[in-house]
Order: structure tokens, then sequence, then C-alpha cells
């Protein structure tokens, strides 16, 4: 029989044949418990027995007639008692996981607890650990068990721990979003406040952990940081914070500006961006003691030359950047000319001549409709073909592309002239006399018969006579007539004579 060594007694039975009784008795120390003569007993093994290892009991047959008694033994083995021994620590921290394990001999038994907490990953793990419930940390203190089992047929064991439960701190910060390169002051908020006495900042930027309380750092680029912050109370306990920190982007600035003429004003285009926000505000300075905050304006500088042109954005963040850029301002040419004839005919050669300065390229406009009311020569010639006031005007481009204008007037005219009959029979045909020629600042025409009565005046040259005095048609005949006129060039022009009217 093999027996744990905390076996309290190992019941025993024999049988027999013939004859009617035995007698039991060992080879060690123990004592038979009941009547030792009986069947079946039961031996309680000594310290002696059991610290041996093993005992031999045997039984003898007692009344057995005519017979020769008889025996039998068996040998009682004792094996080591289960053993049992929690190894994990006895204090832990608030709302932390206690690692718990145990030695058992049977390698398999159960936990369990005062408590209310979960054994992870069961309560037959061996070595697992042991989450303490708010109660428990509340308590501060919480017994753990554990129970061996497969224990054959040795006594159950137990060991038991008690464990104290610390208080953590609660860790927590705060900080505040900034723009790239600017620094970022964090303050520790943990609780307790004088129980803290570790802090370890992780910024989440691959930047060097810092151990100061209330730390600043600058990150480089805009975005989002997941910042990690550990901090440890005198008795040892940690408590973790994790929080994302968005920072701003800080804008890039930049534009472009067309044209360099002096005349024409330059445009400037801001091409400035920033990443998660828009740019709300733009400030120019434009080199020349003026300013603009419109997104794209339009600036004239005052004279030719350089001038360093700034742009500085402002991002809805509040982020600002800023960029400078050296423009040259070309003076451009100076368009000018002149005509040998301010005041010609019609047909008469104008002769142009470019009096511009700087000018690389001309194109000229006659003010007509003619065929060849546009030239690019230099010192053009035209004919204009009627008469009237034209407006001819000379664009010049220099090397640069810069250009300027000027535009005079040129008055064509007719000689003056009158018809020396005419028939107001109305056709349409010669109805009038009238002046032609001009165009005159002034005109004057008076009509006389023949007894030198003037009849008809008028001081307007498409103002003729229609052969008529205060509604009553005259009669055929020779009429005597005067013009007085001042052409647009102010000279005066008379002339007499007389007009025969037809009917």
């Amino acid at each position: 029989i093999v027996v744990c060594k905390d076996t309290a007694s190992v019941p025993l039975c024999a049988t027999v044949s013939i004859a009617s009784g035995v007698n039991w008795k060992s080879l060690g120390t123990g004592k038979f418990i009941t009547d030792s003569t009986q069947l079946c007993t039961s031996y309680k093994p000594s310290k002696a027995d059991t610290a041996a290892g093993s005992v031999i009991l045997y039984v003898t047959t007692t009344s057995n007639g005519t017979c020769i008694a008889v025996r039998d033994s068996l040998r009682i083995t004792f094996t080591s008692t289960i053993k049992v021994a929690i190894t994990s620590k006895d204090t832990t921290c608030a709302n932390s996981p206690v690692p718990i394990s145990v030695n058992v001999t049977t390698n398999s038994g159960i936990w369990s607890s005062s408590g209310n907490g979960i054994f992870k990953p069961s309560a037959t793990t061996l070595n697992g650990t042991y989450i303490p419930s708010k109660p428990d940390s509340i308590n501060g203190t919480v017994k753990l068990i554990f129970t061996s089992s497969n224990n054959g047929n040795c006594l159950v064991q137990r060991d038991t721990i008690d464990i104290r439960i610390l208080p953590s701190p609660k860790a927590s910060f705060t900080g505040t979003p900034v723009c790239a390169g600017k620094p970022v002051s964090f303050t520790d908020k943990s609780l307790p406040v004088n129980d803290v006495i570790k802090w370890n900042w992780n910024f989440g930027d691959a930047s060097a952990p810092v151990t100061t309380k209330d730390p600043t750092h600058a990150y480089v680029q805009g975005g989002t940081y997941p910042v990690t912050f550990i901090v440890t109370s005198k008795n040892g306990c940690t408590d973790t914070a994790k929080q994302n920190i968005s920072i701003h982007y800080n804008p890039i600035a930049n534009f472009t500006s067309n044209g360099i003429c002096l005349r024409d004003g330059i445009q400037f285009l801001d091409s400035s961006f920033v990443t998660a926000s828009t740019i709300v505000k733009w400030n120019w300075y434009f080199g020349d003691a003026q300013t603009d905050t419109l997104k794209n304006p339009i600036h004239h500088f005052p004279s030719a030359g350089n001038y360093t042109n700034i742009l500085v954005v402002k991002s809805a963040a509040g982020c600002i950047d800023s960029v400078e850029k050296k423009l040259t301002i070309a003076k451009g040419p100076q368009a000018n000319f002149t005509s040998n004839a301010e005041l010609a005919n019609v047909k008469q050669v104008v002769q142009f001549t470019d009096r511009s300065v700087d000018g690389t390229a001309w194109l000229w406009n006659f003010g007509d409709a003619s065929a060849d009311s546009t030239s690019t020569l230099q010192h053009p010639n035209h004919n204009y073909l009627i008469t009237g006031h034209f407006n001819v005007c000379l664009f010049v481009t220099d090397k640069n592309g810069c250009m300027d204008t000027i535009c005079k007037t040129e008055i064509i005219s007719l000689p003056i002239g009158v018809p020396n009959a005419f028939s107001p029979n109305g056709d349409g045909q010669n109805d009038l006399f009238m002046i032609y020629g001009g165009p005159f600042k002034e005109v004057q025409l008076k009509i006389y018969n023949n007894w030198g009565e003037l009849i008809f005046q008028s001081d307007k040259q498409s103002m003729g006579w229609d052969g008529r005095v205060k509604g009553v048609d005259q009669p055929p005949g020779v009429y005597l007539y005067t013009i007085y006129c001042i052409s647009e060039d102010d000279q005066e022009h008379k002339l007499s004579g007389d007009v025969t009217l037809l009917r």
C-alpha cells in the first residue's frame, strides 16, 4: 500500500479460511486503532514509521483447530506530503495587476480571494495575475488563497498571502496647442499634488524623454503627437496619462509678380498655403513705404529702381510666415511725336515724326477708317481722304516690353467753296446754297438781292439758303453773297461773289 505521510490511519482487512480469528502486528511503532484481532482494522503510523519511509504489517491466523497457524504480510510505503508555497510579492499599487505565483507539488490547484477581483487568465493558472477590484483598492488589502488539487490520498494543502494595495497617483497634464516651432508649455495636474516625486515625459516626436515637472517643448513640424506622461509617487506606485496634442502647421509664404514697368503697375499674386488651415491675413510691404492688405494687390511704384517686397501671411490658427523678394522696376519709354501739319487738307501727305525716348517698337493708329489706318514705322506718312478731327495715337515699346502712349488731334479740312448756282426744287440735289470745305470754328454767310438788301444770313455751316425769304420763294436770278470763316488753325477766310437761283 502506498499512502501519504500525513495519512491519519490506514484501513486494513484480511480474509481467512479454516481458522476463525486473526491477530495483527506491526514491525514498526505505530498502533492499531481498533481491535487488532478483528479481520478489518486501522493502523495509525508513528512518526518513526513515516520517517523510515515504510513499515511492514503482518496478520496471523488464530483458532486454527488442528491446523498450523499461517500469516500474511504487507508493506505500507509512505510518500511525501503535498507542499504549497505562494511566492508572490505582498504589496502592489492600486489599479495595477498583481503578479501571482505558487509552488505546489501536485502542480495543480485553484486560486481564490477574500475580495472580488479577477484572476487572469484563470483561477487555475499557477502563475498569472490578480486584478484587484475597486473595493479591494479602497480596503487597502486583500487575501489570496491557493488550494491544492489532484491530491491523491494526501490531505488538501493551502497557502495564503495578504496583499497590501498601495494608493496609486492619478496622472494628468495639460498642454496648449501652438504653432510649429513655438514652445508648448506642459503642466503637471497629477493627484495627490504632494505625493508625486518623479515625472517622465515622452513627447511623441522621437525627442529624448524629459523628467522635469512642467517642461516646455517645441515641435518642429505641425501635426498630431501622442504625448505619454508617467508619474511616480513616494510609495513607488506609478500611473500613466496619454493625450494627443495638435500642433498647428505654419503657413508657407510665397508670391509671384507680373510685370516690371513703372507706368503699368505691378500685379502681385499670393501663392502661400498652409496645411489643415487657411490663410486669412496678408500684409504687403513694397519697399517704398507703401503697404497693402489685399490678397492679390496691384501696386504702382513711385519711380524706377530696385525694391524689396515682403509678404507676411497669417493662418486661421494664428501662425505666421514671411517671404522677401527683390524687384527691379523699369522706367519705360516716353512717347511723343510731331506732324508736319496739324491742320492739313484732304489727300495732303502728313508726315509724322517719332520724338519718343527709349522706344524700340512703334505702333501708330491714325484714327480714320482707311485701309492703312495703322503703321509700325518709326516715322510714317499718311493721307486722309475725308475731313474731320482725327485722334492720332502712338504706342511705344522699349526693350523691356514696357509701353507708353500719346494721342494728338490731327485736323483735316477742305478749302472753302460754294456752288455758282442751285435749284431748290425739293429733288434732294443742289437744293441749298451752302458753304463747303472746312471744318471751320466760325462761319458767317450773307445773301443779298440785286437791290443790296440782306435777305438771308447764317452762322452755321450746316444751315444753307433754300431760296426763300420768310417762307416765300424768291424769283430766279442772280444773288450776291459774302462769306467769312475762321478755320481750326485760327486763320480767317473771306469770299464773295454771285450765285444763280434756278427754278
